[in-house]
């Protein structure tokens, strides 16, 4: 009789597979969680081939007791009785369902089949992934709303790495090709096989699951220094010079900054026409600015935050993915949709009389708020950062009440009417309360100049 390969025993995967419960440690119990009784080939039915990768290979299931498409993620045949690629694969099985977040996709079972490959099964996600969502754009004619939307995209990301750091994993291949926007809006962070757990990390009682995998791993996977995992495109420099040692929260920080400038310039952070002129810069961490990039205006603001992330230096980055979140979220709060304009000292910003369709926000410097009466120049108000003016010509067409002229050197953000509409989706009835209440309070500030002009003769006459 032939003699078979030698594969991975049962009893191995269940060691692994188990994690006790309370009452498993206070009685030292040792529970063998049961196979399922149904065959598989008979319960997963087999459909479309999704993808394949070194290690893997993706399909289509239908599972027949939960009557639902799944996604089952096998290893290669070819993989199949090597106990340290078994060992990796089981390990990130076991780390993505212990990763319970919206944004990382859940994980149903993980067994073997009929052959005695080892697969798990996790949710079936349609969509597209985030750099093909991206290339539908064209970001030199990309908008304002589109721009926010790929940001949203981005901080949900941002919200499944930090979960995932506060369960002590590092992801280490972060890169839009893994994560896929679902049809409804959906995001999901994929492809967790080559996330890390810390080292030195200590859960809570409430992460009580992932100790157990930190502790009780029959694989004991390590990684020599020198070796190099990820996607060059968009490693950080200590995981392209193999330090493995060095490789924290702030090496998924890179990532998350690598992703960000991809949103911005359709590019990863290193672009040479070699393989190897490509690898001298990730060990160098070497990324050129976005402006240098691309051949239109960016955000200033985002492309530093971007820069941020992306600094050769893990100690001068974002110490935690919350900061560069709470960063990208002020950013869309800032009004950066906005056009800025400088004045000089001196120069009139509205004039007195004049039509306009545009409000303005002071961001530096002093205005002068004044009126013309009888000839003579009357100082009305002074205005510093975060004063606004203009407001009421957005919704009346009426001439300007008074003129503003800059005191110092004065930067403004110009509001347009149309910005009004789409921000606040004014409606036709909002339209007519907002031009009523312009009208009223234009014709109130009017009587209140008439009376101070006839206040101020009735004192020259006495």
């Amino acid at each position: 009789m032939t003699k078979s390969k030698a594969r991975i025993p049962i009893s191995r995967i269940r060691s692994i597979k188990h994690w006790p419960t309370e009452l498993d440690r206070e009685t030292n119990v040792r529970v063998e969680p049961c196979m399922p009784q149904t065959q598989t080939s008979k319960r997963l039915l087999l459909g479309n081939h999704i993808g394949r990768g070194g290690m893997s290979v993706v399909e289509e299931i239908f599972d027949a007791n939960l009557l639902k498409k799944l996604a089952r993620k096998s290893i290669a045949p070819e993989k199949a009785h090597d106990e340290e690629a078994c060992g990796h694969f089981i390990e990130e099985a076991q780390i993505t369902a212990q990763l319970d977040h919206p944004n990382i996709v859940p994980v149903h079972e993980l067994s073997l089949d009929d052959q005695g490959r080892l697969f798990f099964t996790m949710k079936m996600v349609r969509g597209k992934t985030f750099s093909d969502v991206l290339a539908q754009v064209d970001y030199r004619e990309r908008s304002e709303k589109q721009l926010f939307e790929q940001l949203q995209i981005f901080l949900k990301v941002c919200d499944a790495v930090a979960f995932a750091h506060s369960r002590g994993v590092i992801h280490r291949d972060l890169k839009p090709d893994n994560i896929m926007v679902g049809e409804f809006g959906e995001v999901y962070l994929m492809d967790w096989g080559l996330a890390r757990l810390k080292q030195w990390w200590r859960p809570s009682k409430k992460d009580r699951e992932m100790s157990v995998l930190a502790d009780r791993r029959r694989f004991q996977l390590s990684e020599e220094e020198g070796i190099v995992n990820a996607t060059i495109l968009y490693m950080a420099p200590e995981q392209a010079q193999g330090k493995v040692e060095a490789i924290d929260e702030r090496t998924d920080v890179f990532g998350l900054g690598a992703i960000l400038y991809e949103v911005l310039t359709h590019l990863p952070p290193y672009v040479e026409e070699s393989t190897k002129a490509i690898v001298s810069r990730a060990l160098l961490g070497d990324v050129y600015p976005p402006q240098e990039m691309v051949d239109c205006d960016l955000p200033e603001r985002l492309c530093g935050i971007a820069m941020k992330a992306l600094n050769r230096e893990p100690s001068k980055r974002y110490s935690c993915v919350a900061d560069l979140k709470q960063d990208v979220e002020q950013f869309l709060q800032s009004g950066w949709q906005f056009a800025r304009r400088v004045f000089e000292p001196g120069d009139l910003i509205v004039e007195e009389g004049r039509r306009g369709r545009d409000a303005y926000v002071i961001t530096v410097g002093r205005c002068q708020v004044f009126r013309k009466i009888d000839g003579k120049k009357v100082v009305l108000e002074n205005l510093g950062v975060g004063d606004v003016f203009g407001e009421l010509a957005v919704f009346t067409k009426r001439p300007r009440a008074a003129s503003v002229e800059a005191v110092d050197k004065v930067t403004v953000m110009e509001i347009t009417q149309q910005n009004f509409r789409d921000d606040l989706g004014m409606s036709f009835w909002l339209g007519l309360f907002a031009k009523a209440l312009g009208e009223r309070l234009i014709e109130a500030d009017n009587r209140v100049v008439e009376l101070e002009r006839k206040l101020k003769q009735l004192g020259e006459e006495c």
